[in-house]
């Protein structure tokens, strides 16, 4: 845009004047002056500013001095004196305002609370927000450190500690275990062992909810498309056909399924592949999770077909044990939060503020209906996480034995909903209400 200065320019304009003869006047006459008008002095006068100064525009930081109210907050982020850029401010209890908390000297070889972790890093000693030495925990939905005692932390390794303890209370005797494994040539006897010894600790300690040794174990890895072809017709099942069919189109996926169930002629089958190019002990996990259906199923065995209950109660219920029984040292491997994490990363960011009527819709949804009679779209809506999610809670709250009560009360034929508030003396859609401050202190970690 052009700018322009204009000047206003004051100039006279003179023009010569007409000459006249002179006219004397009479000397007897006075000639009366006319009185000069006087202009009125406009005086200047600098203006005052306004008594209510304009508010200053809102920012969107918080500086250190600034008001705040200790009852609503405690530590942020924000700008301490003298620096550029942020640290940690605490609103002051007497002062009601923000002050630095300057970081004293601290070990640097110890984590801060925030700092990125691995999931099998265990329980560690470290500094909370205020630099104060706390254990420490990795938290499996952001690979952070967290406080150990939280909430969540709590639940989960209550919970984990109940079911961890029963399985403690007995010493596994492998002369009382008795199951046919059949096993491929690709597998060498180290690759296998700790699958085995989970397996074995498996069967020990169901022995008394799942009685029944005769069971055939079927362990294999991504290289053995062909020999299962070989198997299969002697193994009177369609599940090793499944297998088949998941390894030929696994490409560069690691292998780490399994499966239980019956063969045609109702005898108890697992089966297992791992993968030789991902030696991950996390895998392990899976061998709990899926023995635990055969004791889930032997449970429910008078009732047809797993609609009859919801796939958060049938798989929820598996993962819970899987992870549980894995972490037994309370080290979280990476590939098994990574599982968990990645079935509730697509309601994780709601479960922070879900409110207790929209806990209800959502368990709700993973209850048999007649979209998904067969609990089909379990994993794709988050059935196998949210359901753990719900037995952390149930465990922690009502403990073990309400726990396995729960799964042998399916052997009595009444609906599930009757044998849950017989048993946890709370309606399923009150418990999933009272569930919903659990979901969100886990949208919060």
């Amino acid at each position: 845009m052009k700018k322009y200065i204009v000047l206003a320019l004051s100039f006279t304009l003179l023009v010569p004047a007409p000459s006249f003869s002179a006219v004397k006047k009479p000397a007897s006459k006075t000639v009366a002056k006319k009185p000069v008008s006087k202009k009125p002095v406009v005086k200047k006068v600098a203006a005052m500013p306004s008594a209510k100064p304009s508010p200053a525009p809102a920012k969107d930081w918080i500086d250190e001095g600034d008001s705040c109210d200790p009852a609503v907050t405690n530590t942020v982020k924000g700008y301490p004196k003298g620096l550029s850029i942020t640290d940690w401010l605490k609103c002051d209890d007497k002062t009601k305002k923000y002050a630095y908390i300057a970081p004293p000297k601290i070990d640097p070889s110890k984590p801060k609370q925030g700092d990125s972790c691995k999931g099998n890093s265990g329980i560690v000693e470290g500094y909370n927000r205020n630099f104060e030495l706390i254990q420490l925990a990795c938290n499996q939905f952001n690979f952070t450190y967290a406080p150990f005692d939280s909430y969540v932390n709590k639940t989960r390794n209550s919970s984990s500690k109940e079911l961890v303890n029963f399985a403690k209370k007995s010493t596994v005797d492998l002369s009382k275990i008795q199951y046919t494994l059949v096993s491929s040539p690709t597998l060498t006897t180290p690759m296998m062992q700790p699958y085995v010894d989970a397996l074995n600790q498996s069967v020990f300690m169901w022995n008394d909810y799942f009685p029944n040794s005769n069971i055939f174990v079927y362990l294999f890895t991504e290289k053995d498309a062909d020999w299962l072809k070989r198997i299969i017709p002697d193994s009177n099942t369609d599940s090793l056909a499944q297998a088949q069919k998941q390894i030929r189109n696994l490409g560069n996926n690691p292998c780490s399924f399994g499966a239980a169930g019956q063969n045609r002629n109702k005898v108890p089958i697992f089966h297992l592949c791992i993968d030789t190019r991902y030696p991950i002990d996390g895998y392990v996990a899976v061998v709990y999770h899926e023995y635990f259906h055969l004791v889930e199923q032997y449970q429910r065995r008078n009732i047809d077909g797993p609609g009859n209950i919801p796939c958060w109660i049938q798989e929820g219920s598996a993962d819970f044990v899987g992870y549980s029984m894995f972490n037994q040292d309370y080290k979280w491997d990476e590939i098994v939060r990574r599982h968990f994490d990645n079935q509730i990363i697509n309601v994780k960011s709601k479960l922070a503020r879900i409110s207790k009527e929209d806990t209800v819709l959502l368990y709700k949804s993973l209850e048999p209906s007649n979209n998904d009679p067969n609990n089909q779209n379990c994993a794709k809506n988050g059935g196998y996480a949210l359901g753990a999610l719900a037995f952390e809670n149930l465990v922690s709250t009502y403990g073990f034995d309400s726990f396995m009560n729960f799964f042998m009360s399916f052997g009595n034929g009444r609906p599930w909903r009757d044998n849950f508030l017989d048993i946890y003396k709370i309606s399923v859609e009150d418990f999933y209400r009272n569930h919903s401050t659990y979901l969100n202190e886990i949208g919060n970690f």
